[in-house]
């Protein structure tokens, strides 16, 4: 957001993770060039080689990460000229499931500057239309639309510039 890359929780774990392995190399050649009592290995080499070590690794996971924000950065601009859009901020995909035409749900996944927003997926319940996929989508899609002009709930405060639908062209249809 504002230019600054998106971290998941992930990829800080990963990163304090690989802050600990740094720590732990270096104290483990710092202990091993106390104990180098041999004339053929130098102390301060163990410590510089670690050291090195370390340094690239911890590289590495930069670059995986400045990597996985390019591609993002990609992805977004291939959707936004796909699909002839100014913006791409927010993504939602809808799906409809059942489970032999009874007790039917429509799950709604959101991402946000290409990030999933998990605390914005919602489930709605679908209840007296039984199996009707494009009826079920219409209906989903016209009860989003409407808590967007409540505002009361946040995973519906924002207006998205992509929904994705599961389905085909029918489907699409009673989408709109």
């Amino acid at each position: 957001v504002n230019g600054h890359a998106q971290f998941s929780f992930a990829d800080y774990i990963w990163a304090i993770l690989c802050g600990l392995i740094i720590v732990v190399i270096l104290l483990y050649a710092y202990k091993v060039a106390l104990k180098a009592n041999n004339e053929s290995v130098d102390p301060q080499d163990l410590i510089e080689n670690a050291t090195k070590n370390a340094y690239e690794f911890l590289e590495h996971f930069q670059t995986r990460i400045k990597r996985k924000e390019q591609l993002k950065v990609q992805a977004l601009e291939g959707l936004k000229e796909l699909f002839c859009l100014k913006r791409l901020y927010r993504i939602e995909g809808y799906d409809i499931s059942n489970i032999s035409g009874e007790f039917s749900v429509a799950s709604m996944v959101v991402f946000v500057n290409g990030m999933s927003a998990k605390k914005m997926y919602r489930k709605f319940k679908i209840e007296g239309v039984g199996q009707n996929d494009f009826k079920n989508m219409h209906d989903v899609l016209e009860r989003r639309l409407k808590e967007l002009e409540k505002g009361e709930d946040i995973s519906f405060s924002q207006k998205p510039d992509l929904i994705l639908i599961d389905g085909g062209i029918i489907q699409l249809t009673f989408a709109k």
